[in-house]
Protein backbone atom coordinates (compact mmCIF):
# COMPACT_ATOMS: atom_id res chain seq x y z
CA UNK A 1 0.00 0.00 0.00
CA UNK A 2 2.67 2.68 0.71
CA UNK A 3 5.02 2.28 -2.66
CA UNK A 4 1.75 2.55 -4.38
CA UNK A 5 0.68 5.80 -2.11
CA UNK A 6 4.74 7.34 -2.58
CA UNK A 7 3.90 6.85 -6.11
CA UNK A 8 0.62 8.05 -6.54
CA UNK A 9 1.57 11.50 -4.33
CA UNK A 10 4.68 12.19 -6.32
CA UNK A 11 2.86 11.72 -9.61
CA UNK A 12 -0.24 13.98 -9.12
CA UNK A 13 1.80 16.29 -6.99
CA UNK A 14 1.54 19.32 -8.58
CA UNK A 15 -2.34 18.68 -9.32
CA UNK A 16 -3.15 18.24 -5.76
CA UNK A 17 -1.55 21.05 -4.42
CA UNK A 18 -1.00 23.09 -7.37
CA UNK A 19 2.50 23.69 -6.88
CA UNK A 20 4.05 24.07 -9.78
CA UNK A 21 7.21 21.84 -9.14
CA UNK A 22 6.93 18.10 -7.82
CA UNK A 23 9.75 17.15 -5.11
CA UNK A 24 12.17 14.61 -5.89
CA UNK A 25 10.59 12.57 -3.47
CA UNK A 26 8.35 12.35 -0.09
CA UNK A 27 9.05 10.68 2.93
CA UNK A 28 6.00 8.79 4.76
CA UNK A 29 5.24 8.46 8.45
CA UNK A 30 2.97 6.36 9.25
CA UNK A 31 0.50 6.99 12.50
CA UNK A 32 -2.57 5.00 13.49
CA UNK A 33 -5.56 7.03 14.95
CA UNK A 34 -9.12 6.40 15.41
CA UNK A 35 -10.14 2.28 15.22
CA UNK A 36 -10.28 2.02 11.54
CA UNK A 37 -8.11 4.44 9.65
CA UNK A 38 -4.37 5.60 9.36
CA UNK A 39 -2.76 8.93 9.09
CA UNK A 40 0.15 8.90 6.45
CA UNK A 41 2.21 12.22 7.01
CA UNK A 42 3.93 13.67 3.99
CA UNK A 43 7.64 14.88 3.72
CA UNK A 44 9.19 16.07 0.61
CA UNK A 45 12.50 15.58 0.52
CA UNK A 46 14.36 17.47 2.73
CA UNK A 47 11.46 18.76 4.77
CA UNK A 48 11.59 19.08 8.08
CA UNK A 49 7.70 19.54 8.23
CA UNK A 50 5.40 17.47 6.45
CA UNK A 51 3.49 19.15 3.75
CA UNK A 52 0.18 16.97 3.12
CA UNK A 53 -1.70 14.13 5.02
CA UNK A 54 -2.99 11.18 3.72
CA UNK A 55 -5.77 9.29 5.56
CA UNK A 56 -5.88 6.06 4.78
CA UNK A 57 -8.43 3.02 5.83
CA UNK A 58 -6.76 0.06 7.94
CA UNK A 59 -8.48 -2.27 5.86
CA UNK A 60 -10.54 -1.55 2.13
CA UNK A 61 -13.89 -2.72 4.23
CA UNK A 62 -13.31 0.52 6.29
CA UNK A 63 -13.52 2.81 3.19
CA UNK A 64 -17.38 4.10 4.06
CA UNK A 65 -16.00 4.91 7.44
CA UNK A 66 -13.30 7.51 5.69
CA UNK A 67 -16.00 8.72 3.10
CA UNK A 68 -18.46 9.55 6.24
CA UNK A 69 -15.22 11.82 7.75
CA UNK A 70 -14.72 13.56 4.35
CA UNK A 71 -17.93 14.10 3.67
CA UNK A 72 -18.83 15.29 7.39
CA UNK A 73 -15.79 17.67 7.17
CA UNK A 74 -16.90 19.05 3.30
CA UNK A 75 -20.39 19.23 4.59
CA UNK A 76 -19.25 21.93 7.71
CA UNK A 77 -16.63 23.74 5.14
CA UNK A 78 -19.81 24.06 3.04
CA UNK A 79 -22.36 25.43 5.47
CA UNK A 80 -19.80 27.02 8.43
CA UNK A 81 -18.34 30.51 8.65
CA UNK A 82 -14.37 30.79 7.72
CA UNK A 83 -13.88 31.15 11.48
CA UNK A 84 -15.47 27.21 11.58
CA UNK A 85 -13.73 27.00 8.19
CA UNK A 86 -10.25 27.87 9.14
CA UNK A 87 -10.20 25.35 12.34
CA UNK A 88 -11.11 22.42 9.84
CA UNK A 89 -9.29 19.97 8.07
CA UNK A 90 -8.93 20.73 4.43
CA UNK A 91 -9.28 17.66 2.03
CA UNK A 92 -7.71 18.16 -1.36
CA UNK A 93 -8.80 15.38 -3.10
CA UNK A 94 -10.30 11.66 -2.20
CA UNK A 95 -9.06 8.56 -4.33
CA UNK A 96 -8.49 5.37 -4.53
CA UNK A 97 -5.54 3.53 -4.42
CA UNK A 98 -4.53 -0.13 -4.20
CA UNK A 99 -8.00 -0.70 -2.76
CA UNK A 100 -7.95 1.56 0.07
CA UNK A 101 -10.28 4.73 -0.30
CA UNK A 102 -7.64 7.66 0.50
CA UNK A 103 -8.18 11.22 1.20
CA UNK A 104 -5.44 13.71 1.00
CA UNK A 105 -5.21 16.88 3.49
CA UNK A 106 -3.18 19.93 3.56
CA UNK A 107 -0.81 19.48 7.27
CA UNK A 108 -2.61 21.62 10.08
CA UNK A 109 0.36 22.75 11.64
CA UNK A 110 -0.13 23.48 16.00
CA UNK A 111 0.74 21.78 19.32
CA UNK A 112 -1.28 18.73 20.27
CA UNK A 113 -3.50 20.12 23.47
CA UNK A 114 -2.77 16.34 24.82
CA UNK A 115 1.24 17.03 25.00
CA UNK A 116 0.68 20.25 26.38
CA UNK A 117 -1.02 18.82 29.25
CA UNK A 118 1.57 16.08 29.54
CA UNK A 119 3.87 19.03 30.02
CA UNK A 120 2.17 21.02 32.00
CA UNK A 121 1.92 18.41 34.76
CA UNK A 122 5.99 17.55 34.53
CA UNK A 123 6.96 21.04 35.18
CA UNK A 124 4.29 21.44 38.23
CA UNK A 125 3.14 24.97 36.41
CA UNK A 126 -0.22 26.16 37.05
CA UNK A 127 -2.69 24.31 35.30
CA UNK A 128 -3.86 24.53 31.50
CA UNK A 129 -6.44 22.61 31.87
CA UNK A 130 -9.11 25.85 32.19
CA UNK A 131 -7.37 27.66 29.18
CA UNK A 132 -7.52 24.77 26.59
CA UNK A 133 -10.89 24.12 28.09
CA UNK A 134 -12.38 27.62 27.57
CA UNK A 135 -10.89 27.42 24.20
CA UNK A 136 -12.20 24.42 23.20
CA UNK A 137 -15.81 25.32 24.70
CA UNK A 138 -15.80 28.45 22.88
CA UNK A 139 -15.50 26.68 19.29
CA UNK A 140 -17.62 23.69 20.01
CA UNK A 141 -20.86 26.49 20.98
CA UNK A 142 -19.48 28.88 18.37
CA UNK A 143 -19.33 26.32 15.45
CA UNK A 144 -22.56 24.14 16.71
CA UNK A 145 -24.48 27.45 16.88
CA UNK A 146 -23.68 29.08 13.46
CA UNK A 147 -24.59 25.62 11.90
CA UNK A 148 -27.56 24.15 14.10
CA UNK A 149 -31.16 23.84 12.92
CA UNK A 150 -33.67 26.44 14.70
CA UNK A 151 -35.01 24.28 17.80
CA UNK A 152 -38.14 22.63 17.16
CA UNK A 153 -40.07 19.86 18.61
CA UNK A 154 -38.52 16.14 17.13
CA UNK A 155 -40.57 14.25 14.26
CA UNK A 156 -41.44 10.71 14.56
CA UNK A 157 -38.19 9.85 12.68
CA UNK A 158 -35.71 12.27 14.17
CA UNK A 159 -36.87 10.79 17.94
CA UNK A 160 -36.48 7.56 16.57
CA UNK A 161 -32.82 8.00 14.77
CA UNK A 162 -31.36 10.23 18.01
CA UNK A 163 -33.04 8.50 21.17
CA UNK A 164 -34.83 5.06 20.48
CA UNK A 165 -32.38 3.55 18.01
CA UNK A 166 -29.19 4.10 20.51
CA UNK A 167 -31.03 2.62 23.27
CA UNK A 168 -31.85 0.00 21.42
CA UNK A 169 -28.56 -0.77 20.31
CA UNK A 170 -27.24 -0.81 24.16
CA UNK A 171 -29.95 -3.18 25.22
CA UNK A 172 -28.85 -5.66 22.62
CA UNK A 173 -25.12 -5.41 22.51
CA UNK A 174 -24.37 -5.07 26.28
CA UNK A 175 -24.78 -7.27 29.13
CA UNK A 176 -27.06 -4.79 31.24
CA UNK A 177 -27.68 -5.59 35.00
CA UNK A 178 -31.42 -5.02 35.95
CA UNK A 179 -31.22 -1.25 37.48
CA UNK A 180 -29.25 -0.25 33.82
CA UNK A 181 -32.15 -1.83 32.09
CA UNK A 182 -34.85 -0.11 34.32
CA UNK A 183 -32.50 3.18 34.10
CA UNK A 184 -32.59 2.98 29.76
CA UNK A 185 -36.55 2.38 30.24
CA UNK A 186 -36.75 5.41 32.06
CA UNK A 187 -34.61 7.26 30.08
CA UNK A 188 -36.61 6.36 26.90
CA UNK A 189 -39.86 7.36 28.94
CA UNK A 190 -38.80 10.93 30.34
CA UNK A 191 -37.24 11.72 26.34
CA UNK A 192 -40.94 10.80 25.23
CA UNK A 193 -42.30 13.49 27.47
CA UNK A 194 -39.73 16.17 26.71
CA UNK A 195 -40.48 15.76 23.05
CA UNK A 196 -42.84 18.20 23.07
CA UNK A 197 -40.41 20.84 24.07
CA UNK A 198 -38.21 22.77 21.03
CA UNK A 199 -34.43 21.10 20.91
CA UNK A 200 -31.56 22.34 18.41
CA UNK A 201 -30.10 19.16 16.32
CA UNK A 202 -26.03 20.20 15.61
CA UNK A 203 -23.04 18.35 14.15
CA UNK A 204 -21.15 16.13 16.63
CA UNK A 205 -17.72 15.53 16.44
CA UNK A 206 -18.02 12.71 18.86
CA UNK A 207 -14.33 12.64 20.29
CA UNK A 208 -13.82 15.57 21.30
CA UNK A 209 -10.25 14.98 23.20
CA UNK A 210 -7.38 16.53 23.91
CA UNK A 211 -5.56 14.21 21.30
CA UNK A 212 -7.64 15.34 18.23
CA UNK A 213 -6.96 19.04 19.18
CA UNK A 214 -4.29 21.76 18.25
CA UNK A 215 -3.30 25.03 19.07
CA UNK A 216 -1.50 27.55 16.77
CA UNK A 217 -0.95 31.04 17.66
CA UNK A 218 -3.69 30.79 20.10
CA UNK A 219 -6.66 29.49 17.52
CA UNK A 220 -7.55 25.94 17.65
CA UNK A 221 -7.70 23.53 15.28
CA UNK A 222 -9.83 19.94 15.38
CA UNK A 223 -9.25 16.79 13.81
CA UNK A 224 -10.06 12.97 13.56
CA UNK A 225 -13.77 12.96 12.25
CA UNK A 226 -14.31 9.69 12.06
CA UNK A 227 -16.90 9.41 15.12
CA UNK A 228 -18.56 12.55 13.65
CA UNK A 229 -22.12 13.40 12.19
CA UNK A 230 -23.81 15.97 10.45
CA UNK A 231 -26.85 16.08 12.58
CA UNK A 232 -27.12 14.93 16.12
CA UNK A 233 -28.13 15.81 20.10
CA UNK A 234 -26.81 18.94 21.39
CA UNK A 235 -24.64 19.48 24.76
CA UNK A 236 -23.22 15.49 23.71
CA UNK A 237 -19.93 16.54 22.84
CA UNK A 238 -19.56 18.63 25.51
CA UNK A 239 -20.16 16.50 28.41
CA UNK A 240 -17.34 14.86 26.53
CA UNK A 241 -14.99 17.57 26.57
CA UNK A 242 -15.32 18.09 30.41
CA UNK A 243 -14.76 14.23 31.09
CA UNK A 244 -11.69 13.82 28.75
CA UNK A 245 -10.09 17.02 29.82
CA UNK A 246 -10.32 16.75 32.94
CA UNK A 247 -9.49 13.04 32.94
CA UNK A 248 -6.35 14.05 30.65
CA UNK A 249 -5.52 16.78 33.24
CA UNK A 250 -4.78 13.81 35.52
CA UNK A 251 -2.91 12.00 33.04
CA UNK A 252 -5.42 9.21 32.19
CA UNK A 253 -5.85 7.82 28.64
CA UNK A 254 -9.03 6.51 27.29
CA UNK A 255 -9.94 3.82 29.11
CA UNK A 256 -7.18 1.66 29.42
CA UNK A 257 -6.26 1.23 33.01
CA UNK A 258 -7.60 1.24 36.39
CA UNK A 259 -11.23 1.53 36.05
CA UNK A 260 -11.27 3.05 39.40
CA UNK A 261 -9.17 5.94 38.25
CA UNK A 262 -11.90 6.70 35.62
CA UNK A 263 -14.55 6.31 37.77
CA UNK A 264 -13.70 9.25 40.38
CA UNK A 265 -12.57 10.88 37.45
CA UNK A 266 -16.13 11.07 36.05
CA UNK A 267 -17.88 11.60 39.73
CA UNK A 268 -15.27 14.73 39.98
CA UNK A 269 -17.12 16.17 36.75
CA UNK A 270 -20.75 14.92 36.90
CA UNK A 271 -21.22 14.27 40.28
CA UNK A 272 -22.63 16.66 43.10
CA UNK A 273 -20.23 17.63 44.88
CA UNK A 274 -17.37 16.99 42.57
CA UNK A 275 -13.92 18.78 42.11
CA UNK A 276 -14.75 19.93 38.84
CA UNK A 277 -18.49 19.69 39.44
CA UNK A 278 -19.32 23.75 39.35
CA UNK A 279 -17.19 24.16 35.86
CA UNK A 280 -19.60 21.65 34.68
CA UNK A 281 -22.27 23.40 36.04
CA UNK A 282 -21.45 26.42 34.28
CA UNK A 283 -20.65 25.41 31.02
CA UNK A 284 -23.41 22.94 30.36
CA UNK A 285 -25.87 26.22 31.30
CA UNK A 286 -23.91 28.09 28.73
CA UNK A 287 -24.33 25.68 26.29
CA UNK A 288 -28.14 25.63 26.94
CA UNK A 289 -27.95 29.18 26.52
CA UNK A 290 -26.21 29.58 23.08
CA UNK A 291 -27.74 26.59 21.16
CA UNK A 292 -31.18 27.06 22.65
CA UNK A 293 -31.73 23.78 24.86
CA UNK A 294 -34.29 23.81 27.39
CA UNK A 295 -33.15 23.19 30.69
CA UNK A 296 -35.57 20.16 31.05
CA UNK A 297 -33.27 18.40 28.44
CA UNK A 298 -30.05 18.34 30.03
CA UNK A 299 -30.89 14.78 32.17
CA UNK A 300 -32.33 13.16 29.31
CA UNK A 301 -29.13 14.69 27.33
CA UNK A 302 -26.62 13.35 29.91
CA UNK A 303 -28.17 9.87 29.63
CA UNK A 304 -27.82 9.59 25.80
CA UNK A 305 -24.21 10.71 26.00
CA UNK A 306 -24.01 7.87 28.09
CA UNK A 307 -25.67 5.40 26.03
CA UNK A 308 -23.99 6.64 22.87
CA UNK A 309 -19.74 7.00 24.41
CA UNK A 310 -21.33 3.02 25.72
CA UNK A 311 -22.23 2.25 21.90
CA UNK A 312 -19.34 3.99 20.21
CA UNK A 313 -16.87 1.61 22.54
CA UNK A 314 -18.58 -1.91 21.65
CA UNK A 315 -17.90 -0.49 18.02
Amino acid sequence: MLPDLRRYILENWTRVTGDKLAPRDVTILVQGTGAGKLCCYIFPAGARRPALVAKVPRSPRDNPLLAREYGLIQYLRSRGSPYLQATLPAPLVMTAVAGHLVVIEIYLPGQVVDGLLARNRQTGTSPLRDVYLKLAADWLLRSQAETASSPTRLTEAQFDTFILRPLTELRTTAHLTESETRYLERLAQRARELARLELPLVFRHGDLRPGNLLVSHGMLKVVDWENGAPVGLPLLDLFGLLARMHARHYGLEEIDDYLEDYCAAFEDVFFDGGSFAETTLRYVKLGCHVLGVHPAWVDVLFGMFLVMESNNYFH
